[in-house]
């Protein structure tokens, strides 16, 4: 399967995760919606602590180390540039078909910002408890045709 095949693949699956969402809105309010979808990428932490302690074991985790297996598993048809620096990694995603499913499905930039910046809190926090030396954040694109960039820095310990 190309990557576009997979691109393609998840972005008709955010259009149709875009209907369930309008749904929950109606249900339980924008608000509590985005905090449920954020809750639900938590998973997603743990899922890379559990990688990561499998590839350092008792070893000292490190930038090298990180960018290997975040590159592993960013198998989503996502277009990412990977810049890794001594002390820190980043990721900026272009082409993002979780991005064009929900604008498929009608929703705003500033709502899909929302949503991709509440993922990413409760990703980041779930990755933290494991790993307290990693910081992380999203910084969002401004417009829809510039990167999301994740940053994760390796802290001294």
């Amino acid at each position: 399967m190309t990557r576009e095949d997979i691109y393609n693949g998840v972005r008709g699956t955010m259009f149709l995760y875009g209907g369930i969402f309008k749904k929950l809105i109606e249900k339980v309010g924008l608000d509590e919606a985005i905090t449920i979808h954020g809750k639900l990428q938590e998973s997603y932490g743990d899922d890379i602590a559990k990688l990561l302690q499998t590839k350092v074991g008792e070893n000292r985790l490190t930038v090298k180390v990180f960018s290997e297996v975040y590159k592993s598993i960013s198998n989503s048809g996502v277009e990412n540039i990977y810049e890794v620096e001594s002390d820190s990694f980043r990721v900026l995603g272009h082409q993002c078909p979780f991005y064009d499913g929900l604008k498929d499905a009608g929703f705003s930039h500033d709502l899909i910002m929302r949503m991709c910046t509440k993922a990413g809190e409760f990703i980041f926090n779930s990755l933290r408890n494991h790993y307290p030396i990693i910081d992380a954040r999203i910084i969002f694109r401004e417009k829809p045709d510039n990167y999301c960039i994740e940053w994760y820095k390796i802290r001294e310990y």
